[in-house]
């Protein structure tokens, strides 16, 4: 009866500690998180101000993808189950249809270990390869 006690009170204490927060937070939520860099492409020629940058570091954390873009700002997108993110930056697409604005957009997928994203501006568009570093 004693060894059935102590069991039952281990299983609890496990139970109840995986199900805390804090045991949740610490495990990745999918496969793809991780640090992946690369060289992005400028695909549009339309402007000469469009700047060439190097290399391209991404971080992937509990899903959410942060994609830099100019010195002061970042794309941040969820990542599907599929590998797939889209997103704008300053405003929802919704926001953006109803304003008829264009403002920098991503879309992309992660396979394997390679996260291919085409991102920008109609005048300033990229593309990038990156793989998992």
């Amino acid at each position: 009866m004693l060894i059935n006690q102590k069991l039952y009170t281990t299983a609890m204490a496990v139970a109840m500690l995986s199900a805390s927060p804090y045991a949740i937070a610490a495990q990745p939520q999918n496969g793809f998180d991780g640090y992946y860099a690369g060289q992005p492409i400028l695909v549009s020629e339309g402007s000469t101000s469009c700047p060439r940058a190097g290399t391209t570091n991404i971080t992937i954390h509990m899903g959410t993808v942060t994609l830099p873009w100019y010195p002061k700002s970042h794309f941040s997108m969820r990542i599907d189950g599929n590998g797939s993110f889209s997103g704008i930056i300053g405003m929802t697409q919704i926001q953006a249809e109803k304003r008829m604005a264009a403002p920098p957009s991503a879309t992309g997928h992660i396979v394997n270990n390679h996260l291919v994203v085409d991102y920008g501006t109609r005048s300033c568009h990229y593309t990038l390869d990156a793989v998992r570093t």
